[in-house]
């Protein structure tokens, strides 16, 4: 989860794929509402994904330093199948060891 500093937006990435030593995230907006609800279990990582209004993604493509080398905007529809977020995975906290101090800095109790 990333926070925009400016406008307290909320935004997941997900990584899904490495290619010419570049790892390519799939990153996009959440609402406060949708993070809630995927946090509690009652939402996939596929319905956080087309809750959000916007009809495109982006796919960052970063270095091993952590630089993004390239930016992609992709109209959710036309998202390669092996990228698009899974119906059947949930949150899994043990697989975001910041998450509780994400939340805490957008003022959630965890």
């Amino acid at each position: 989860m990333f926070v925009e500093p400016k406008s307290g937006n909320l935004f997941f990435l997900h990584w899904v794929d490495l290619t010419e030593g570049n790892n390519r995230w799939l990153f996009f907006q959440v609402s406060p509402r949708a993070l809630q609800l995927y946090l509690q279990g009652k939402l996939s990582n596929q319905d956080v994904f087309f809750l959000d209004l916007s009809p495109t993604a982006k796919l960052l493509d970063l270095n091993g330093d952590g630089l993004v080398k390239a930016v992609t905007e992709i109209a959710k529809p036309d998202m390669p199948f092996d990228y698009m977020p899974s119906k059947d995975g949930y949150f899994q906290q043990e697989l975001c060891p910041g998450f509780k101090t994400n939340i805490r800095n957008i003022g959630w109790q965890v």
